[in-house]
Parts: C-alpha cells; sequence; structure tokens
C-alpha cells in the first residue's frame, strides 16, 4: 500500500513537472520563433532597401561615379580620366556650381545656383523641359531655369536675364530634374547654362566661389569597381 500510493504520489508530481515543462517549452520557443522571424524581417527590408538605393543610386547621381573639388581638378587626376576616356573605358562630362545674383529685366534679383554645363550630363534619366528636348542644347546666351525662379522673378520663357556683365535669354523651363542633397539647394532653384559661357568674363568672377565636378559613365558593369580599385591611392590623395 505504502509503495502502490508512493507510486502515485511520483507519477502524479511527474506530470505535472512534465505539463510546467511543456509549458515553459513552449514558451522558449515561442521567443525563440519570434526572435528569428524579426531577424529575417529585418534582414530582408535591410537587403530591399540596399538594392532599391542600388537601383536608383544611378539615377540620383546622374552618372557611375562623380569627382568633387572646390577648384579644378589637378593635373595627375586628369590624366587619369583622360586615359579612362582615350580606352573607351567610360563618357565624361563637367558641371561647374556656383551661386550668383541673376537679375531679371523688371529689376527684381535673386541669388541663384548657377550651373554651367558641358558633355551628356546627367547620363541616367533625362530632365524634363518646356519646350519639350531643350535640355542639353547648350547654346550661347541660353539658360535653362527652374519655374520657381521664374516665379521669384516675375519673367517666363523667352525673357532676358543678366548674370554679371552677361545676358542670357531663357530658352526653356525645367519642369523635371532628379532631387539632390546638398548644401547649396537651400540656395533655392537652379539655372543651367553652358560651361562656356560660365567661365566667360563677369560670370565667374575671380575669387568666386565654386564646385568642380566630373561625371562619368563606366562602360561595363565591372569596370566601375576597376576604376576605382585601380586609382584609389590617386583619387585618395586628391580628396
Amino acid at each position: 500500500m505504502g509503495l502502490g500510493a508512493g507510486t502515485r504520489f511520483a507519477w502524479r508530481h511527474a506530470r505535472r513537472e512534465a505539463h510546467a515543462s511543456v509549458r515553459r517549452l513552449g514558451a522558449y520557443m515561442l521567443t525563440i520563433t519570434l526572435g528569428v522571424a524579426a531577424l529575417v524581417s529585418i534582414n530582408s527590408y535591410r537587403a530591399n532597401a540596399v538594392r532599391s538605393v542600388r537601383s536608383e543610386a544611378r539615377a540620383l547621381l546622374g552618372a557611375d561615379l562623380r569627382l568633387s573639388s572646390n577648384r579644378p581638378l589637378p593635373d595627375s587626376v586628369a590624366a587619369a580620366v583622360d586615359s579612362l576616356l582615350a580606352a573607351g573605358e567610360a563618357r565624361g562630362a563637367t558641371v561647374i556650381s556656383t551661386l550668383t545674383v541673376v537679375v531679371a529685366p523688371n529689376g527684381r534679383s535673386r541669388l541663384s545656383q548657377l550651373r554651367g554645363v558641358a558633355g551628356p550630363y546627367p547620363f541616367y534619366g533625362r530632365p524634363s523641359t518646356v519646350p519639350a528636348g531643350a535640355w542639353g542644347s547648350w547654346g550661347a546666351g541660353r539658360a535653362l531655369v527652374e519655374p520657381a525662379r521664374l516665379q521669384d522673378l516675375g519673367i517666363r520663357a523667352g525673357d532676358t536675364l543678366r548674370i554679371g556683365r552677361g545676358r542670357f535669354v531663357v530658352a526653356a523651363v525645367i519642369t523635371d530634374l532628379p532631387p539632390e542633397l546638398s548644401f547649396q539647394d537651400a540656395f533655392g532653384p537652379r539655372i543651367y547654362i553652358a560651361r562656356q559661357d560660365l567661365e566667360a568674363p563677369g560670370v565667374l568672377a575671380f575669387g568666386s566661389l565654386a564646385r568642380h565636378q566630373l561625371y562619368l559613365e563606366v562602360s561595363a558593369d565591372d569596370a566601375l569597381q576597376r576604376v576605382l580599385d585601380a586609382r584609389r591611392d590617386l583619387l585618395a590623395r586628391r580628396q
């Protein structure tokens, strides 16, 4: 009798412990499952975000590679770039950016972002203009202007802007441009002219703060990394 009672007690105790252990094990397994699911979700979100950034990076940058400096690129860097262009490994375009005051015929003036373009910039994405197709037609004395600047100045396409000692006809209105993240964006809408006009006397004056940017479109998918690897030391010394 005593042995049978003891056995029943031990069995009941073991069963209670087993039920409690199962509950604890279930809680542990649920916690682990939720943790793994959270990690998978985070990693999946990160991977998707990285893919999205990479897929849009070219459109945002307008090129595969951009070299930027507050002065003209050194001869050593220019020679390296020229070798790429001569070998057909890349195409190049230059943009010089500065801040200057533009004056409208009605006397209104605004501090504006002025950019001089040479070459087929941007290589990815095509800005929209009114009239259509005006982007890239960098004729002498022509300016392409964002609509907000026209509104500020109280002018329209066909009117003339005075920039330095030069006069520029508003040849088209830029209706769509890729977004940019830079300090200069705080100074409002952009005005684009030909680079040779920007470098004309009285437009980009001596002592003006300018940003020199070289944009490259690399021909092959793996060429960009080869370009960076082969010239990493040179580019690092010329920040």
